[in-house]
């Protein structure tokens, strides 16, 4: 199974493994809150994909964060409502658990009283990533401002931003930062539009004998079809790449076919209306898709 953790060194620290993997410590990724009306006090849940406690080790130094993962199939366009939701849920729950820890205590006086919180407590910070699996352009908002209405700067000035952090398979460059499996589902991903260029990744040593539940996730998140035999424990990319590559070869072959007999049909003078029906008939095509070929290869020929 891919590495996970590898999308936070790839992000925040260029591919440089940074967290104590015994350091984390699973969170409940239900976040709660409590929205209050004038009739009514409604309490709703959300639920993160993945919230998890950790420490970064970074130049001896420890940093205790909590981390949040979603992982988005689809495109979004309110993502940075919903994510900076889910941070301040969290920023809420951290201080109401401080709160509680000293009422418990009663070690608490005058405005610290009021405030459940002391001086000297500190929260920790809450980092949420989002890991985009589709291989579409992102054009959603990638922060809040973007979902503004306005553009008037002396407003904005003023109104308090929140920017996503994004993982796009499409705009990586350099997939050498990921060393486990990840690389194999972010760079699949991001050449899954192009099936020649898909060919000449599979080639490489390290798609031979990826897991099972490694190509179940490049199936699911590309709509391609690698075949994995029941009990296997590992999926050959190479071999549902040779299988790919026949399919290519058998579409250019009808597409050929199709343009040839346009072009033939054209020259003995067949009406347009009796070329469209010959078409749907000797290659199975549906009355659109046969018009699409006649404009694309009929209007070269005129």
């Amino acid at each position: 199974m891919p590495c996970y953790n590898e999308h936070i060194y790839y992000y925040f620290f260029g591919g440089t493994p940074v967290i104590q993997a015994e350091s984390l410590t699973e969170k409940d990724p239900t976040e709660i809150s409590i929205i209050f009306d004038e009739s009514s006090r409604e309490v709703k849940k959300k639920y993160r994909d993945v919230l998890k406690q950790c420490v970064l080790m970074e130049n001896g130094m420890a940093t205790y964060l909590i981390l949040g993962i979603e992982n988005q199939t689809d495109i979004h366009y309110a993502m940075p409502v919903r994510n900076m939701i889910y941070d301040s849920l969290n920023y809420g729950e951290q201080v109401s658990r401080i709160a509680s820890q000293h009422r418990n205590n009663k070690d608490l006086a005058g405005d610290e009283f009021l405030s459940g919180f002391a001086r000297e407590d500190k929260l920790k910070p809450v980092v949420t990533l989002t890991i985009y699996f589709g291989s579409q352009e992102w054009n959603a908002p990638r922060k809040l401002s973007d979902m503004f209405d306005t553009k008037n700067q002396k407003i904005l000035e003023y109104a308090n931003d929140y920017r996503l952090n994004l993982i796009i398979p499409s705009e990586i460059k350099d997939f050498s930062s990921f060393s486990s499996e990840l690389k194999n589902v972010l760079e699949f991903i991001a050449h899954s539009n192009d099936k020649q260029a898909i060919k000449e990744i599979a080639k490489d040593a390290s798609y031979q004998h990826l897991q099972a539940d490694t190509v179940q996730l490049i199936n699911a998140c590309t709509s391609t079809k690698i075949p994995i035999s029941k009990g296997e424990k590992e999926g050959n990319m190479c071999k549902g790449m040779d299988d790919w590559a026949e399919e290519i070869r058998a579409e250019a072959a009808e597409v050929a076919g199709i343009r040839a007999s346009i072009e033939a049909w054209q020259e003995d003078e067949v009406p347009m209306e009796d070329i469209l029906s010959r078409l749907e008939k000797k290659y199975h095509l549906t009355e659109a898709a046969a018009r699409d070929y006649y404009s694309q290869f009929a209007l070269q020929t005129v």
